[in-house]
């Protein structure tokens, strides 16, 4: 393979991203047929740079001090990009400019209006600079910043390509009326894309993908905890730091919390590999307590995780409840099958393994159902928030998440 042109990879590429479901517009499709990407990661290989599926991680002008730079897969980029929904002569502001391939695919998609792109390390900054320059896209300004509005004005589209636990005031402020924000946040234990829409002075949400995304460095990244509880140590619980009281006030080192176990199955069945962050988005906007557990095996006494790397939990008065499953007989073609449940230790255990199988119930019902996502002024007093079933205090905003359908 490494041996084929730029050009043929880069159709390759493009055919892959397409079956996998992204870059939905031929706009979009031109624009990563157009935009040379290996010329952003010298030094890297042909073939490596047009894998669709591959995060690099390349260095950066070597002459100059061998700096690394990673950047996001072009199928990453595409998802976030069928988001944004950049139409011709649309004004983008673009965070974290990394190699400065996204904002060179940004200018593709825009044509002659304003791009520009921000990062807050100057080499890099500089390097992007002169990759765009060298491959004809002067009209993209590259700035050194971090995340605050060092780049005046209001942009029709905003994207950030790098993951945010808050959402600054400034990105707000910078979205024009009508405007679209991307943006990959983490909560409750999970990560996903969100696009946000300014609607006569809201700025909403009602669609996202699961996307997994370094931290935007200099921002409130480290407002998320973790803690290794259970029998030695073996489980680890993940929270959010306006979830402290979950935590507060319990041993979750002690023998006796985990003396009670429960578990219950709810009759809901799922194929092998299908998605399940949708019953965690769930979770998310309607139980205080959702979190993430992990474990790095089978601990005795416990009912296992459903996904030992990141399994979605509740966690209420020192009892933890957490999805489970248990394979059943194959689908007619073969395909493996599980029933999902849920595991749960402490105190109240049954009682709360029946009720975290009440929301597994729910979301086989609709498992496409997303909540509606608002981001708010954190100053708001909660007397005039509006209706939700969550709020997410963040420093710059509060996230009221409500379900589709909610009284």
């Amino acid at each position: 393979m490494s041996h084929q042109s730029p050009e043929r990879l880069r159709a390759e590429m493009v055919r892959g991203i397409v079956a996998a479901g992204h870059a939905r517009t031929p706009a979009v499709q031109d624009a990563l047929n157009t935009v040379r990407r290996h010329r952003f990661f010298p030094g890297v290989a042909l073939a490596d740079a047009y894998d669709y599926r591959q995060t690099l991680a390349a260095t950066l002008d070597p002459a100059a001090g061998a700096r690394p730079c990673s950047s996001i897969a072009p199928i990453t980029v595409a998802m976030m990009l069928d988001q944004l929904d950049i139409q011709p002569g649309n004004t983008v502001l673009h965070i974290g400019t990394g190699t400065g391939y996204t904002a060179a695919l940004a200018a593709e998609l825009s044509g002659t209006r304003r791009v520009v792109t921000i990062d807050r390390d100057h080499d890099l900054a500089a390097q992007a600079r002169r990759t765009l320059l060298a491959l004809g896209y002067a009209r993209v300004e590259v700035i050194t910043a971090g995340v605050s509005d060092a780049a005046p004005g209001r942009y029709d589209r905003i994207i950030v390509t790098a993951s945010a636990y808050d959402i600054p005031d400034a990105w707000i402020r910078q979205l024009a009326p009508g405007g679209r924000l991307v943006v990959p946040l983490r909560f409750r234990g999970t990560s996903r894309s969100f696009v946000f829409q300014e609607r006569r002075g809201v700025v909403q949400a009602r669609d996202s993908h699961p996307c997994t995304l370094p931290p935007l460095r200099g921002a409130d990244h480290d407002r998320q905890r973790t803690k290794p509880i259970g029998p030695g140590g073996r489980i680890t619980l993940g929270w959010d730091d306006d979830q402290w009281r979950l935590v507060h006030g319990y041993d979750l080192y002690s023998s006796e919390t985990y003396s009670t176990t429960s578990t219950a199955w709810s009759g809901v069945i799922v194929h092998d590999g299908e998605p399940l962050d949708r019953l965690w988005l769930r979770l998310a906007a309607t139980e205080a307590g959702t979190c993430r557990l992990t474990t790095d095996g089978h601990v005795t006494g416990v009912p296992p995780l459903a996904f030992p790397a990141g399994t979605p939990a509740i966690v209420q008065h020192g009892t933890i409840a957490y999805l489970t499953r248990r394979e059943i007989p194959a689908a007619p073609d073969g395909t493996r099958r599980f029933e999902l449940g849920a595991g749960a230790f402490g105190a109240f255990a049954m009682r709360q393994a029946a009720a975290y199988v009440d929301q597994i119930r729910a979301w086989g019902a609709n498992r496409t159902v997303h909540p509606t996502v608002t981001v708010v002024p954190a100053q708001t007093p909660e007397a005039q928030l509006p209706p939700g079933d969550r709020y997410l205090r963040r420093p710059s905003q509060f996230l009221v998440l409500r379900m589709q359908g909610s009284a």
